[in-house]
């Protein structure tokens, strides 16, 4: 293992470990928000919300597409450098899609 493959390593799991967090906080603000509340907000036209609804799933098609790409690159024995980052572009990705749901949940409970 190269020294740099070693450091895609170290920020992978440093991202891998923030992703988690960020996921906690976020499954912490949907409990205190409630269901019935998200599914009200789901049935209403509200043009911000179906926005970011829009966004969540243009990054979510992009984090299957690297983690797809991920995984056929470990399958057929690729070189690591190369599979650390797509994972480190997937991780990304799902720590922004975390950060739109969290910011729209703080938006909604600061209406409530």
């Amino acid at each position: 293992m190269s020294i740099y493959e070693l450091i895609g390593l170290c920020v992978l799991v440093g991202l891998m470990f923030y992703n988690f967090r960020l996921s906690l906080a976020v499954k912490k603000l949907k409990q205190k928000i409630g269901q019935a509340t998200l599914m009200n907000l789901m049935n209403s036209q509200n043009q911000q919300l179906m926005a970011v609804v829009h966004e969540k799933k243009r990054w979510g098609i992009l984090s299957e597409i690297l983690i797809f790409a991920s995984f056929m690159i470990a399958i057929f024995g690729g070189n690591l450098s190369v599979l650390l980052y797509f994972l480190i572009l997937y991780t990304i990705t799902t720590i922004y899609i975390n950060h739109l749901t969290e910011k729209t949940f703080k938006n909604i409970s600061k209406l409530d």
